[in-house]
């Protein structure tokens, strides 16, 4: 929905449910080296995730290994984009 750069010079990005917070670095990283982004470094933005919904949610990660995710992702998916990737990980895409 909108995007800032906040007081520790990363971007947040306020979505429909909530933020997440995105390191600089991985930004200029996605746009120079888009290869150089792994799936850590993409798992640490979606836990930086913060829920906005008043009512008690469970992660959508909780139950579902980072390998079923990157095996659903290469099968449905083959390439898919920084926030392709964060959107699939928070379950909102």
């Amino acid at each position: 929905m909108q995007h800032f750069t906040n007081e520790r010079f990363n971007y947040t990005v306020r979505l429909s449910n909530g933020r997440i917070e995105i390191p600089s670095s991985m930004a200029l990283d996605e746009e120079r080296m888009p290869s150089s982004i792994t799936e850590d470094r993409i798992q640490n933005v979606a836990n930086s995730f913060q829920n906005n919904n008043p009512k008690p949610q469970t992660n959508v990660l909780e139950n579902v290994s980072l390998n079923e995710v990157e095996e659903d992702v290469k099968t449905v998916i083959p390439k898919l984009s920084l926030w392709q990737k964060l959107l699939r990980l928070l379950g909102l895409k």
